[in-house]
């Protein structure tokens, strides 16, 4: 038991630094652009032809495929170009199953993309992860928190997670936790809170470490309208703090 804990420990850092695969991904899929409004055909070629220089996240022909049983090509992602400057909040709108959480998994370079590629501050999302989760924050479209600790243990272990000083790490901690409002839940299990709170503490886990770029898929997901007007009041703050946002929504 000790030998394979060993075994498939550095089998799990092998694969998550990418020691097996080296992509080598095409540009961009087949795609016709007959059908694009004029705003949609230009900001396309600004992106492709690199023509602004101010973004910070950039998107170009970013695509990805995947395979049904019956070996037919399923498009998750077609061609999405796309250019986020600082303190721009961006939203994706779309249906259950557009693609919105296949395109937040290859930004945060959870999921290789078929085709494209996307930059952070200029460091590719897949072959230079470690710099770019130095500047993103994210929250899932589903909570991954443990029912079993408190708000407070979350925010404390994504603190080390993301490398703050012990020194600072209360602090910082407990002023995202006033800031969305979870003060009064420091000590409560999260699996006794809310559907509301859960999503709060998720954003505010999201913005642990002061990132200049904040993925938020779904943030108001069975929020009642007072806790979704608050969520929206606190993503406007981050946005005039000059942070980028971008969120999805069905809505």
């Amino acid at each position: 038991m000790a030998i394979c804990g060993l075994v498939f420990w550095i089998l799990t850092l092998l694969l998550e630094y990418g020691f097996f695969y080296s992509p080598t991904m095409p540009d961009a899929l087949p795609y016709s652009h007959l059908d694009e409004d004029d705003d949609v055909a230009r900001a396309r070629r600004q992106i492709v032809n690199k023509t602004v220089d101010d973004n910070i996240l950039i998107m170009s022909n970013l695509s990805k495929c995947y395979r049904s049983k019956r070996n037919k090509k399923l498009i998750a992602v077609n061609n999405l170009c796309l250019g986020i400057r600082s303190g721009e909040c961006f939203g994706l709108c779309g249906v259950n199953g557009a693609g919105k959480t296949t395109t937040f998994r290859m930004l945060t370079g959870d999921l290789h993309p078929t085709a494209g590629s996307s930059y952070v501050h200029g460091f590719d999302s897949i072959k230079q992860k470690r710099q770019v989760f130095k500047y993103i924050g994210y929250c899932p479209q589903f909570d991954a928190l443990f029912d079993e600790l408190t708000p407070v243990e979350h925010m404390l272990l994504m603190a080390r997670l993301r490398g703050i000083h012990w020194h600072d790490e209360k602090q910082h901690v407990y002023q995202l936790l006033k800031r969305l409002d979870l003060c009064e839940y420091l000590n409560i299990p999260v699996g006794k809170l809310s559907l509301g709170n859960r999503r709060k503490l998720s954003t505010a886990m999201a913005l642990v470490g002061d990132p200049s770029i904040a993925f938020l898929d779904e943030p108001t997901s069975g929020m009642d309208p007072s806790s979704r007007r608050f969520l929206w009041n606190v993503i406007r703050r981050l946005v005039k703090e000059g942070k980028s946002v971008i969120l999805t929504s069905h809505r």
